[in-house]
């Protein structure tokens, strides 16, 4: 009898087994566990010390609330008030959310407590801020009120405190509000109409001039170890840590650019084109459109000395899509025909990736020509990877999947948020937040 319902045991067990090879991909959500969020979930972030999760739920247009859904509860404990997304930012902390509201020309700064959803302080009269993560320090330039010039404020995030504050003899750049970046605890560089480093170990500021750009174009700027590299209007430039230039190296006209650190170089990526405020339609809503006033290309350089190893223009076709965006050192997934795998797409040597409005991905070589047209629905972008497993996910469809391309579990049909945790996976479709372990 016991042989019997052994044998019967191993017999369902293959066929189970022998199911799942013809099925393929295992579909998840069955055993997952659920939470029923107020409103369409639109993106996730998690904060950096993985306490809770940032809910971003879009409304209408440019509206958004935000909230916090606790990690240990496992409940959504605080919800904002409608905000513009264009006129507020809103950046996880290990205290709570650094939420920046609209405040006429200028913004206030508030700590909202992650358990809460009230203010632990608030600063006003903000023209812009950044949040020093490793040493939990929000920097904030304000205007000075009673004479011209900008003053620097270094705030403890956890309690408001104001750890230094300085003077800075120089005025805002139309455009450039805001420009700051944590060069250490005690040294801030800041963008004005020159460079600005305030260093309170030495109590100094040291001041450097910089071409400026074009109107609406930025001002590349990185700060990597004791090297800052700023790219002005003709030139890319390092500076030390006291704002001493060490090399220069021209360049050709830019707008939309970025500086990114590629092994021992430095790629300058050019994507050619500023931000344009249409007139009102006749509903009041002003479009932001991508207005072209220069050639996009992508320039090489070796970090140590400045020299420039290539310079590629890309002669796009307006026919091919309103350009948007140029990754180098970037990859995708796209699924193979005829089968249930993906295939990992990285970008060629010194080639690219170019998106388009239409979130169409080109491939271009080095020589900037079209090897490869993916679109936006063939594409799956990857969320997060571990050692065993990524989270890819293309519109309204994602997989957990090895990092070879090869599915383990495929998400519901919908799901359109995806955030890792620790062992775990969430994911929103809709209004509805599951999270199950990962494989």
């Amino acid at each position: 009898m016991i042989k019997t319902v052994l044998s019967h045991c191993r017999l369902y067990v293959l066929c189970a087994m022998m199911l799942f090879v013809i099925r393929g991909v295992a579909q998840v959500g069955t055993t997952a566990e659920r939470f029923d969020m107020p409103y369409h979930v639109n993106s996730m972030s998690l904060s950096s010390d993985s306490s809770y999760i940032c809910m971003t739920f879009m409304q209408s247009g440019r509206t958004a609330r935000y909230g916090i859904f606790d990690l240990k509860s496992r409940q959504l404990t605080w919800m904002s008030e409608t905000m513009d997304t264009e006129r507020g930012r809103v950046v996880p902390t290990r205290y709570g959310l650094l939420v920046m509201h609209d405040w006429g020309l200028l913004w206030n700064i508030s700590l909202i407590d992650a358990q809460r959803g009230t203010a632990t302080w608030t600063e006003p009269g903000v023209g812009g801020f950044r949040y020093a993560e490793r040493t939990d320090m929000a920097l904030a330039v304000k205007k000075n009120v009673r004479e011209p010039g900008l003053i620097l404020k270094a705030f403890n995030v956890s309690n408001g405190d104001t750890l230094w504050r300085y003077r800075i003899n120089h005025e805002f750049v139309q455009g450039m509000n805001g420009g700051m970046y944590s060069v250490s605890d005690t040294v801030a560089l800041v963008i004005a109409d020159q460079l600005c480093l305030v260093s309170r170990g030495q109590g100094n500021i040291d001041y450097c001039s910089y071409d400026t750009p074009q109107q609406g174009a930025d001002l590349p700027t990185m700060i990597t170890g004791n090297k800052i590299y700023v790219s002005d209007r003709k030139h890319l430039k390092c500076y030390d840590k006291w704002l001493e230039e060490i090399w220069s190296a021209s360049h050709p006209a830019a707008a939309h650019a970025r500086l990114q650190r590629i092994g021992k170089r430095l790629c300058l990526i050019n994507e050619g084109y500023v931000k344009k405020v249409l007139p009102p339609d006749n509903t009041g809503v002003s479009a932001i459109v991508n207005q072209q006033v220069c050639k996009p290309f992508i320039a090489f350089y070796d970090r140590e000395t400045g020299k420039r190893q290539s310079l590629a223009y890309l002669d796009w076709k307006p026919s091919d899509g309103t350009l948007e965006r140029i990754l180098v050192n970037a990859v995708f997934y796209v699924k193979q025909e005829g089968s249930d795998g993906f295939r990992k797409v990285v970008t060629p040597s010194d080639g690219c990736f170019v998106k388009v409005n239409d979130g169409t991905i080109y491939v271009l070589d080095e020589k900037m020509k079209i090897k490869e047209k993916y679109t936006d629905d063939k594409v799956f972008h990857r969320y997060f990877h571990t050692s065993r497993c990524i989270g890819i996910s293309s519109v309204n469809d994602a997989y957990i999947a090895t990092p070879e391309g090869k599915p383990l579990y495929h998400l519901p049909q919908g799901t359109n948020a995806v955030c890792r945790v620790g062992n775990e996976v969430f994911y929103t479709v809709g209004d509805t937040l599951y999270w199950q372990p990962l494989p």
